[in-house]
């Protein structure tokens, strides 16, 4: 990743995973500050850039850098809420969530979002236990009689 392309990325999928709008200004409420941390911490990780340069991509201060990426570091240790998003994210980042296209059963779970959408809950079902064999395929006795 180039480095003010990747901030800009980085900002970007934080804020989408976050549903913000952005990640700028002064607010300071829980769920924005938090986010704003999770992508400093991530620019940190994904771009080798130093705390000054993050923060002023930020619109903040080195030390504000240091101080999210410590406080990310240890959230991440104990909640796996965040973990779990902040690799989401990472793996957006990195073009790895391409999972409609490389995970086994991933039509199969797209057919059955559409069709619970639509409240053709029967379709869904087929469709869910398509995309649970696709992802088993070892165990053919999990599917007998479905």
């Amino acid at each position: 990743m180039s480095t003010p392309q990747s901030l800009i990325a980085i900002k970007v999928a934080v804020a989408d995973a976050f549903d913000l709008l952005g990640l700028g200004g002064r607010d300071r409420t829980p769920r924005v500050a938090r986010a704003r941390q999770t992508a400093m911490w991530l620019a940190v990780r994904m771009t080798g850039e130093s705390y000054a340069a993050i923060g002023t991509a930020f619109g903040r201060d080195r030390t504000t850098v240091r101080h999210a990426f410590q406080t990310i570091e240890a959230a991440l240790a104990t909640d796996g809420d965040l973990a779990e998003t902040v690799e989401l994210i990472r793996l957006r980042l990195t073009g790895a969530a391409d999972w409609p296209a490389t995970t086994p059963g991933a039509r199969a779970v797209e057919a059955a979002l559409a069709a619970f959408d639509a409240g053709d809950f029967a379709t869904m079902r087929t469709s869910l236990v398509a995309a649970l064999r696709d992802l088993a395929p070892a165990s053919p006795m999990l599917w007998e009689g479905s």
